[in-house]
């Protein structure tokens, strides 16, 4: 990513304490584009809590390759996080704009550098949306495909450290019409089931999240997260209610590894 980005909002970013001894490690980072040490040195990826990147045996991922339906999702390479379109904003109408509100609300306010950008060439993030009819049970996905920028490990040999530079999220117009077909999306404005943008701003923040090493919450913590399905607010599964926001747990974690 590049590092003299215009409106990045660096200059006006209240750091305040750097968790854990990490400020050499950020001054490197700033130098050379090199990750910085995993600051859980107590519990490096631990795969008991809720952070870290998928499992190879779980996702088919291997070495930077990766098709559209592997989920695999990685960590970011530092603290600058920024977001740019590939072909977005053309079949989903309206996520395009609640990505970049989430960026902007949800995950510039932690201790990241959140940012949206049409001119670097080398995002952390890239996002797309489509029509992808063979899987219409997915309405959004992330992998690190063969075109990243930069891949690598935060701690040798633990799969749950990997970093990847030049994500993709993936967002599926196919399954939203197939969500609608059911009665728990409201494309139309018939007002049967979850208003289309109120599944927008949930679905913007649900994916990036991934894309940090958030994983999923449901079945596990209750608290209202965009993390967590069950606060999805789509009628039959998002029960809990509708939290399109981080947690405050999702907050530590992020600020903790990062």
């Amino acid at each position: 990513m590049q590092r003299a980005t215009a409106g990045s909002n660096r200059g006006d970013k209240g750091w305040g304490p750097v968790q854990r001894g990490v400020v050499v490690a950020l001054l490197t980072i700033a130098a050379t584009q090199l990750p910085m040490t995993a600051s859980r040195a107590a519990d490096p990826w631990d795969p008991t809590d809720h952070f870290g990147a998928t499992w190879y045996s779980t996702c088919g991922y291997h070495n930077g390759t990766s098709d559209e339906h592997t989920s695999c999702g990685s960590l970011q390479n530092n603290i600058w996080f920024a977001g740019r379109g590939a072909s977005f904003g053309n079949q989903w109408p309206g996520i395009a704009t609640k990505v970049q509100q989430s960026l902007s609300g949800d995950y510039d306010p932690t201790d990241l550098v959140a940012y949206w950008t049409t001119t670097d060439n080398y995002p952390d993030v890239w996002f797309w949306d489509w029509t992808w009819v063979q899987y219409p049970g997915r309405a959004g996905w992330t992998d690190c495909p063969a075109s990243n920028t930069q891949l690598g490990w935060y701690a040798a040999g633990i799969d749950e450290s990997r970093f990847c530079r030049g994500q993709i999220i993936r967002y599926n117009w196919t399954a939203v019409q197939a969500l609608a077909a059911a009665g728990k999306v409201d494309i139309t404005g018939s007002g049967v089931g979850l208003p289309l943008w109120k599944f927008s701003e949930y679905m913007a923040c649900h994916e990036m999240g991934h894309t940090l090493g958030l994983r999923e919450l449901e079945g596990g913590p209750t608290y209202a997260s965009c993390m967590n399905y069950e606060w999805s607010g789509v009628p039959g599964i998002g029960w809990r209610g509708w939290a399109p926001y981080l947690g405050d747990q999702d907050e530590v974690e992020i600020n903790e590894h990062y």
